[in-house]
């Protein structure tokens, strides 16, 4: 478990995969921490207005036939954002059924990774 920093982990017994929502704060530490895959499943345009520096963009509706593309990284945690934490909770389902360990969901989204003035890149 992540100790007393709260929140629920929701574990697949047999596959050994945890999946964690996160809110925005606890995701910049991860980031700091772990250096993880930051994978955004937003659309382009959406991409182009505002995206956690760092990351990667694969539109929700392209995952199942594009995660190849991040499969290198199924050892490493990943953090999944789109941009109110809909889209990504359906795509950290997909990477656990592909294989990733460690999936962790930005519950609030971009936005509310913008509301706690965390950096943005365009």
């Amino acid at each position: 478990t992540m100790g007393a920093a709260g929140g629920t982990i929701a574990v697949v017994d047999f596959r050994e995969a945890a999946y964690r929502e996160l809110t925005a704060s606890e995701a910049a530490a991860l980031i700091r921490s772990v250096d993880p895959l930051i994978l955004d499943v937003r659309t382009p345009a959406e991409y182009e207005r505002g995206r956690i520096p760092g990351s990667v963009l694969i539109p929700l509706q392209q995952l199942q036939a594009r995660w190849q593309e991040i499969a290198q990284h199924s050892q490493r945690p990943a953090l999944i954002c789109c941009a109110t934490g809909n889209r990504s909770t359906v795509a950290a389902k997909i990477l656990i059924d592909r294989g990733f360990r460690r999936v962790y969901n930005l519950r609030p989204g971009i936005a509310g990774w913008e509301r706690e003035k965390l950096p943005v890149e365009r």
